[in-house]
């Protein structure tokens, strides 16, 4: 992560580690996980997109949607992770209105966003 970030510095890039989860519910350990790494690249300067808080406030039903079953996500998941994404990006830009239909506590992980693009 020191190297990347380090790249990246250099280069005047932001750099963004996105952590994306596997299934509609995740194992204490894979979260576990993903904290650890992201506290990792927190401490190396990377900014943070965690879909983890937006999955998990979803309803059981609407979770599955987005996986198919051996863990890929569908086109619905697709759709999902790309708002979410282009949402957190904006948050950490300042422009927290630009997708349609997502809410300015989107990208803190506060809400769930309609993402129907």
């Amino acid at each position: 992560m020191q190297r990347i970030s380090g790249v990246a510095a250099a280069r005047n890039i932001k750099l963004i580690v996105l952590s994306q989860p596997q299934a509609s519910v995740e194992t204490a350990a894979n979260i576990a996980t993903k904290d650890r790494i992201l506290d990792c690249a927190r401490r190396n300067g990377a900014l943070i997109a965690d879909l983890f808080p937006a999955l998990a406030a979803l309803p059981a039903q609407e979770r599955d949607r987005l996986f198919f079953p051996k863990g890929h996500m569908t086109p619905h998941g697709n759709r999902f992770t790309a708002a979410h994404l282009r949402t957190i990006i904006d948050g950490y830009s300042g422009n927290t209105a630009s997708v349609p239909g997502c809410s300015a506590d989107v990208w803190r992980g506060t809400s769930a966003a309609s993402y129907d693009l």
